[in-house]
């Protein structure tokens, strides 16, 4: 039947998430306001693997701020530990315009990415972008 994804998100959204994390709109404010103090701290625009490790943990802790959840804490920590074993090296951190070009099977990556890959990596430290 057409439709019945739709129907279980509405289900989800307007029941169990929104008791477990609040209304929406205010966790999704929470959650910009944090992401923007990373984002505002690392001094670079891009986003790179590892700050995409530590706004999801940022999500989880906006999150946690509507009411304790186990699972909030739990994935929180695992994200935070991601960051750390790509911050420390022990994990690698693939320049993004490798991503596009080897995870992304069939994704011709467009000659501006080239470029602007090449502009980042001469701006990022470590060259990676």
């Amino acid at each position: 039947m057409r439709g019945t994804v739709l129907n279980d998100a509405s289900r989800v959204i307007n029941g169990e998430r929104q008791d477990a994390y609040g209304n929406p709109e205010d966790s999704f404010v929470r959650i910009a306001a944090l992401w923007s103090w990373w984002l505002s701290q690392k001094g670079s625009g891009i986003i790179v693997s590892r700050d995409v490790a530590m706004m999801m943990a940022l999500m989880k802790i906006a999150r946690e701020a509507n009411g304790h959840k186990a699972d909030n804490i739990v994935d929180a920590c695992g994200y935070l530990a991601l960051y750390n074993d790509i911050v420390e090296g022990t994990e690698y951190e693939k320049p993004v315009h490798e991503a596009v070009s080897e995870d992304l099977p069939g994704v011709r990556q467009a000659d501006w990415m080239d470029e602007w890959a090449e502009q980042i990596e001469r701006k990022m430290p470590g060259g990676k972008v």
